[in-house]
């Protein structure tokens, strides 16, 4: 019981160790850190499941308890962080410049991606043997969902190696508009699949409501937060539990 309770506090500090560490090795590298980290964490994982760890009980129980942690509880808890950070930071001059190229990766080419992942799917269900057998509805649902990209690591890597602001803000924009289109996609053969009628009767309407609802209500709670903290001048620490507040809120609401 008690390596349970210290197993996610013990995770944390050889995880902050480990990434100390590794940032100092790679200091005269050209190795990404962050693929140095995603690689380190898989090597962990595998160490675990292979039972190598056996023998040190509370490292044990630490990468256990937080590999088998609920994934809804990490995406609730920093996806509206990344989401605020990834809006606040980015460049209002190169968005202009880049609104048209990030529409076009986020409506055209999600769909374009899906269209390939599934017909990689299907392709791979039809050559390995022991392969489930994957129908299109299937294999398109699967393409949809992984075609949004997550940028967060992408854009860390495009400003370590210096690229230019224009390029970056391009990559951030695309991602803010593409789930909004995977969204869409996703409930569309998801409802072919279960039968659920969709709340909408065209993917184009539906797609219209999710960006410009969700670009709705962040305006709204945006101002709120703004006006918020205009009446609480010189107190950072309540304007930034209202910045932290609003983001949640806003994402939450979003969401559901």
């Amino acid at each position: 019981m008690e390596h349970t309770l210290l197993a996610p506090l013990f995770f944390v500090v050889i995880g902050l160790t480990v990434g100390a560490c590794l940032k100092f090795a790679l200091r005269r590298s050209a190795f990404p850190y962050t693929v140095g980290l995603f690689l380190i964490g898989i090597l962990f994982g595998v160490l675990c499941r292979t039972g190598v760890f056996d023998d040190v009980a509370m490292l044990q129980s630490s990468v256990a308890v937080v590999g088998d942690i609920d994934p809804e509880l990490i995406l609730y808890i920093f996806l509206p962080l990344l989401i605020f950070d990834a809006a606040f930071e980015m460049n209002l001059h190169s968005l202009r410049k880049t609104l048209v190229n990030a529409t076009l990766l986020a409506v055209p080419g999600v769909i374009i991606s899906m269209f390939l992942i599934a017909g990689l799917v299907m392709w791979m269900s039809w050559m390995i043997p022991g392969m489930p057998d994957w129908t299109w509805t299937f294999a398109l649902m699967f393409g949809a969902l992984i075609s949004a990209t997550d940028p967060v690591a992408v854009v860390a890597l495009l400003k370590e190696l210096g690229m230019s602001k224009k390029f970056s803000t391009l990559v951030d924009a695309e991602s803010l508009l593409n789930d909004g289109t995977g969204i869409v996609l996703f409930m569309l053969f998801f409802g072919t699949f279960s039968g659920h009628v969709p709340l909408f009767p065209s993917p184009v309407t539906e797609f219209a409501v999710v960006v410009s609802g969700g670009a709705a209500v962040g305006f709204v709670l945006a101002r709120a937060t703004i006006g918020f903290i205009g009446l609480v001048r010189g107190d950072s620490l309540v304007q930034n539990s209202a910045v932290l507040l609003g983001t949640y809120i806003t994402f939450f609401l979003a969401e559901h």
